[in-house]
């Protein structure tokens, strides 16, 4: 993405570290289930007809034992990126990306010029499978990020707080102000060690949330603006 798919004012900068969740957060949508229907639907111009059918049906295998024989949520996105693993198809992903694109929420889009400017330090920190995660993350201007990674402990909850201050550690970054963009009470563990948070979830959950942490700065950030957020993240 070049600057100019940023409308908006002038870029400041700021010294705090941002991390940002992907699902429903940066994107509007969960990103997962656009790369399961892909498996479904989706177009692998590189595989041979046998081959698509043959990616399909043991796709078809997982989301059964996924539902019928309740595997994890875990379990199955595993199992997937094996899948995709063994029928690779670099089209494919281009796709996928190219569709998560154009669900970025379009109050984020100007978060997103501060970072692609090297205007501020900033890593997403999503639970998503790795293999389309770095892609897309890369694509839109993160020169960080941590996700799940085949045959890795999903990244989420206690998890993502521990890699993501581990991260922190390993840039000396300890002493900055964390800003943490979320919508997930899942994401507590993190959430507390966080200076400011930048709400995209239920706005009924905020109370609690700060009854739980009175000192946190919670911005709710569903209905403002691109301009709104960007002027409370740097108040």
């Amino acid at each position: 993405m070049s600057s100019a798919d940023y409308p908006g004012h002038s870029i400041l900068k700021t010294d705090a570290v941002l991390v940002i969740d992907l699902d429903e957060t940066l994107l509007s949508i969960n990103s997962f289930k656009i790369w399961a229907a892909y498996f479904l639907y989706g177009k692998f111009d590189s595989l041979k007809f046998k081959q698509r059918i043959f990616l399909r049906i043991r796709a078809w295998r997982i989301f059964f034992r996924r539902k019928i024989l309740k595997h994890s949520h875990a379990k199955t996105k595993s199992d997937l990126h094996s899948l995709w693993i063994e029928t690779p198809d670099d089209n494919a992903l281009e796709n996928i990306v190219a569709k998560l694109e154009k669900k970025i929420r379009p109050n984020m889009l100007e978060i997103l010029e501060l970072i692609s400017k090297s205007k501020c330090d900033a890593v997403i920190a999503t639970a998503a499978t790795s293999l389309y995660a770095e892609k897309f993350a890369s694509r839109i201007g993160f020169a960080n990020i941590i996700s799940t990674r085949l045959n890795e402990k999903e990244n989420r909850g206690e998890e993502k707080a521990r890699r993501v201050l581990e991260f922190i550690s390993e840039q000396k970054w300890e002493n900055r102000k964390k800003i943490f963009f979320t919508d997930h009470l899942e994401d507590m563990p993190f959430i507390m060690k966080s200076d400011k948070l930048m709400w995209f979830g239920k706005k009924d959950e905020v109370n609690g949330i700060q009854k739980l942490l009175p000192k946190l700065d919670i911005v709710t950030c569903n209905n403002l603006s691109a301009e709104e957020i960007m002027s409370r993240l740097l108040a």
